[in-house]
């Protein structure tokens, strides 16, 4: 089982994108590090697997749109 702090980093990612173009850049160097592959790994998802909860959004191919975010995910 995850702890609380487990499931805390969508909403934090998501205010750091919030900022924008800073935002974005910001994950992109939590992505780039090397010494917490955890926080590479949520930062990726944060940026590359956008979530939103106050907006609907039709899902077309889904299957299609995840194969080509997962693909670009980086091996650690």
């Amino acid at each position: 089982p995850r702890s609380d702090a487990d499931w805390g980093f969508r909403p934090v990612g998501n205010a750091i994108l919030a900022f924008g173009a800073e935002g974005a850049a910001r994950l992109q160097a939590m992505i780039e590090q090397k010494n917490n592959r955890r926080l590479a790994d949520l930062a990726w998802q944060v940026l590359y697997v956008r979530q939103a909860v106050d907006s609907f959004v039709p899902l077309g191919d889904a299957e299609k749109e995840a194969e080509d975010v997962y693909k670009n995910r980086p091996n650690w």
